[in-house]
């Protein structure tokens, strides 16, 4: 599984930055790679996580906040 944070300049003033580092202290797994990418061209949509699941589907979660974390990983549990 790949976790992406969409961390332009407009993730980073949505508060992107808070989502790294949080994401950066959990376990996510051996099999699990987390990546930071520029600006996807949705700045109204960030703060966005993309997750790519073990069969390479993208799973696009947008204005994540901190909180929801726990309930956007838990899916791919």
């Amino acid at each position: 599984m790949r976790v992406v944070v969409g961390a332009g300049s407009c993730g980073l003033a949505a508060g992107a930055d808070s989502l790294v580092q949080e994401l950066k202290t959990r376990d996510l797994g051996s099999d699990t790679v987390l990546e930071i990418t520029g600006c996807v061209g949705m700045c109204y949509l960030e703060p966005i996580v993309d997750i790519y699941d073990d069969c390479g589907q993208l799973h696009r979660f947008t204005h994540v906040k901190v909180k929801d974390l726990d309930a956007i990983l838990e899916k791919f549990d």
